[in-house]
């Protein structure tokens, strides 16, 4: 399908301030036409939402909501949760917020998708000396 011819000329540098002569003024990956006429983004800012992806990425790749800078409204934006792996069309995976997990602790910027405290350094020696006990009983 070919995409949607952009507004008249005239109508294109006096309504949006596009150029006319670009079919994607701000080279996000839609043209201005699709921009005006389907996505209602800002054919001059190539992140709309301003969540770290191109309006572009949102529609063509990710699925998510380019105007919604969390689509999935988990409480981490769409552009974080791709850059972390998880899915942001699925709230249940985001990270949970630090003061929820550990409260001015040094280990709050660890905190998992379960919204669990992260294994400490003294609890991993732990395990590991368990671990190395049960085989040495073997």
């Amino acid at each position: 399908a070919r995409p949607p011819a952009p507004p008249p000329q005239g109508e294109e540098v006096e309504e949006t301030g596009t150029d006319p002569n670009d079919a994607d003024s701000d080279d996000d990956g839609l043209t201005d036409g699709e921009e005006v006429n389907q996505t209602d983004t800002d054919p001059l800012d190539e992140d709309s939402d301003d969540d770290g992806l191109t309006d572009g990425e949102e529609v063509n790749e990710t699925g998510t909501d380019p105007n919604d800078s969390d689509t999935d409204d988990g409480g981490v934006s769409d552009g974080d949760e791709v850059e972390n792996g998880t899915d942001p069309l699925e709230g249940e995976d985001d990270s949970a917020p630090l003061e929820e997990v550990s409260p001015g602790g040094f280990y709050g910027g660890m905190a998992c998708a379960a919204g669990r405290a992260p294994i400490t350094p003294l609890a991993a020696w732990l395990a590991l000396m368990a671990l190395v006990g049960i085989r040495r009983r073997r």
